[in-house]
């Protein structure tokens, strides 16, 4: 799974562009998860009713129905950001989730 190399970020990005959908209200929109880190990930979508600062529901498979929040506009979608954890082990439950994650949709390789 490609490594996104950037030194001033919190967390390893990988990209992996897998399926996803946002639940906004009862509306679902189909995405997809680009980038992926502990914090945030990078969606693209053609959908144009996101805004900055808006929540919504992000469904991927293998994951836990995740809170996040729009927090800015990209080329071709947005940069969302996960819900807060304020508690050490949810942190640490969510990043075991997302290497579970890359495991499942990319398989043992390593780049």
């Amino acid at each position: 799974m490609p490594l996104v190399a950037d030194s001033g970020r919190r967390y390893e990005r990988h990209v992996i562009d897998q399926p996803a959908r946002a639940i906004i209200g009862d509306n679902e929109y189909q995405t997809v998860v680009h980038e992926i880190a502990v914090g945030d990930a990078a969606i693209v979508t053609s959908h144009a009713m996101f805004a900055n600062d808006q929540f919504f529901q992000l469904h991927m498979a293998g994951h836990e129905p995740m809170k996040v929040r729009i927090v800015r506009e990209l080329p071709n979608g947005f940069a969302i950001e996960f819900e807060q954890l304020d508690d050490k082990k949810e942190r640490e439950k969510r990043k075991a989730e997302i290497l579970a994650f890359r495991e499942i949709v990319m398989g043992h390789e390593t780049y």
